[in-house]
């Protein structure tokens, strides 16, 4: 066990009680407070000064609540349209996205005949028309340009298609047997 001591009396493993009490004791709440303004308001400084901001010019919490609610709630149809379009332009977003599209188009085309056709009702007609007026317009869109004029989007659309086709073709093989 260790014990405390008067700072003159040493005997055994005893630490001095002046040394005990300076150790422990933390400095004073408003020193502490302020050396924390000073490391963020520094931190502020050097973010707006790499940001490419007035790093002189403060702004109001009630700035930054309004700006933050026009950003984040309300953005404007073209603002999304860009940066749908930056998103999609770079290669492996559109080797991904072409990707899922023809796999979602093979899930839709596998859902189609076991949930909506299969329910016993006339509805195998229906699905179909509307499967062929989807895919044909998809078809007319896609082709009509020439293939360097063709937007990102029409070629997700196609890839949907393709697997749209191949899940129906395989589904038809299926139900052959």
């Amino acid at each position: 066990m260790l014990q405390l001591a008067p700072v003159g009396m040493a005997s055994g493993p005893q630490l001095p009680l002046l040394a005990l009490a300076a150790a422990t004791r933390a400095p004073p709440a408003c020193l502490q407070l302020e050396e924390d303004e000073e490391f963020l308001d520094d931190l502020e400084f050097q973010l707006r000064r790499a940001s490419g901001m007035d790093p002189a010019v403060p702004r109001s919490p009630q700035d930054l609540g309004v700006e933050f609610s026009r950003r984040r709630f309300a953005i404007e149809p073209r603002e999304l349209w860009r940066r749908y379009a930056s998103y999609i332009q770079r290669p492996e977003q559109r080797l991904l996205l072409g990707t899922l599209s023809l796999l979602l188009g093979f899930y839709v085309a596998q859902g189609l005949s076991p949930g909506f056709v299969g329910q016993g009702g006339f509805w195998e007609y229906a699905a179909g028309f509307f499967s062929v007026i989807v895919v044909e317009l998809i078809t007319k869109a896609y082709y009509s340009k020439v293939s360097w004029r063709r937007s990102a989007t029409a070629h997700l659309l196609n890839a949907f298609k393709v697997g749209f086709v191949y899940g129906c073709a395989l589904d038809a093989l299926k139900f052959a047997n």
